[in-house]
């Protein structure tokens, strides 16, 4: 039985992780949380590792300004490095690990457009996220064991629908609330719930790429999803765009993800929202609703 590690269990991916991997019963699946280790801490770290020394550890946390208000937005690329490091610094007490990048790496200045992963440093990133993922991914060109899931747009249950368009389009919906966009756009949106699949097939699988772009090779519009959760709500909202034109476009090919796992059969796009509006709508009175008024 493989043992499974997931830093950052309390969030939104790594909590989705925990849930599929400990339900599937095939695993000896660990949720690592701050007030078990101090990751900022290299001798901690080092110390849990070789007690434990698991298979797959999942890297799912992430500092910023946002999540940790200890930190400034300036100081998230040294802090975020530092505890990054302390789990490089320890590959020899662990099998692969796997840490969640993000297609900030190609520098969402710009127009993203079914970008592949050879075009990976055409630009450095002018954002400090941006840099602090493209420089983790430099770093896993070089090890041993580690290997860069390029996450775009993913979304599912446990995300902070304050923050994220289609958890909270849902909760407008359920409130009886206009469905705002600030500007139109094109993403790539992946469902959790086939991340979660693509996770357990790569960790069976002997990788040839370091880093791979895990997307659903579609792309779509955010007009699309507001009529969407319009048309799963079955209710007459209105859909409201604040800006003419549109965004940069935030779109990747998942053409060496295929090359590495197989043929993968996708949730398409409506029963995954479906999914999720009918989660939200089972917690219904604990959306407040007005945070939602200024998103």
């Amino acid at each position: 039985m493989k043992k499974i590690l997931i830093v950052g269990a309390t969030g939104f991916i790594g909590r989705n992780l925990y849930d599929f991997f400990e339900n599937k019963g095939e695993y000896e699946t660990t949720a690592l949380k701050r007030s078990d280790v101090d990751l900022y801490d290299e001798e901690a770290v080092e110390n849990y590792l070789k007690e434990h020394f698991y298979d797959i550890i999942f890297y799912c946390v992430n500092d910023s300004h946002v999540r940790n208000t200890e930190i400034g937005y300036k100081d998230m690329v040294y802090y975020n490095l530092r505890m990054v490091f302390n789990f490089e610094k320890c590959q020899k007490y662990y099998g692969k690990l796997f840490y969640l990048g993000s297609g900030a790496e190609y520098d969402k200045k710009y127009d993203i457009i079914n970008v592949s992963e050879n075009k990976i440093g055409e630009h450095i990133p002018a954002d400090e996220y941006g840099l602090y993922k493209y420089t983790v991914n430099k770093i896993i060109q070089f090890t041993g064991n580690w290997y860069n899931l390029r996450l775009f747009g993913i979304f599912g249950r446990y995300e902070d629908w304050r923050a994220k368009y289609i958890s909270g389009l849902c909760c407008k919906a359920i409130k009886g609330l206009p469905l705002t966009i600030r500007q139109n756009t094109l993403f790539d949106y992946l469902w959790i719930e086939d991340f979660c699949r693509i996770a357990e097939i790569l960790i069976e699988k002997d990788l040839v790429y370091r880093d791979m772009n895990i997307v659903s090779g579609n792309a779509v519009s955010l007009v699309e999803l507001a009529e969407l959760v319009r048309k799963i709500s079955g209710k007459e909202l209105p859909v409201y765009i604040a800006k003419e034109g549109m965004a940069n476009i935030y779109t990747a090919s998942n053409e060496r993800m295929l090359k590495q796992i197989g043929d993968f059969k996708y949730t398409d796009m409506e029963t995954s929202v479906k999914k999720l509006y009918e989660w939200y709508e089972d917690k219904a009175d604990s959306i407040d609703i007005y945070p939602l008024l200024y998103q």
